[in-house]
């Protein structure tokens, strides 16, 4: 039996609730900057204990850490829905990775959109209210 290339050192970076990361909201220059450093700290930490894979959380609950013309921004990233924070978080660990030899894979809650307070949280922005056809309604969660 043949032999894996290399074996898969993997880290989940959850950023659901900033459970992870990240703990500073991106709302000026020197945020973002702090917001940045708080994800290549992470980042060396797991270098250093020899991981070389990290899947990165891009989507929590009908909002993303990524651009997105379907879904909103995270809050988490600003402190607001939808707020944009200055620059693309998924590129930047991608990018951050990638310098530190390691992987970067996207990892993504796809079902769920979360309860009827959050959906309404994120008002027009939110898949229910885009693309209300593909969205169904159940025990008080949109899926």
């Amino acid at each position: 039996m043949a032999q894996p290339k290399f074996e898969v050192r993997a880290a989940w970076l959850t950023t659901v609730y900033g459970l992870d990361w990240p703990r500073t909201k991106a709302t000026n220059p020197q945020t973002i900057r702090l917001q940045k450093e708080e994800l290549v700290d992470i980042l060396d930490k797991l270098k250093t204990a020899n991981f070389n894979t990290v899947l990165f959380q891009t989507r929590t609950r009908g909002d993303v850490l990524y651009p997105s013309a379907i879904e909103p921004f995270n809050s988490i990233l600003t402190g607001k829905v939808g707020g944009n924070p200055g620059y693309d978080p998924l590129a930047f660990a991608i990018e951050e990775c990638h310098k530190r030899g390691m992987e970067c894979h996207a990892w993504m809650v796809s079902i769920p959109l979360g309860n009827k307070k959050h959906v309404a949280s994120l008002g027009n922005q939110s898949v229910t209210k885009k693309t209300k056809d593909i969205c169904v309604s159940y025990k008080n969660e949109y899926f």
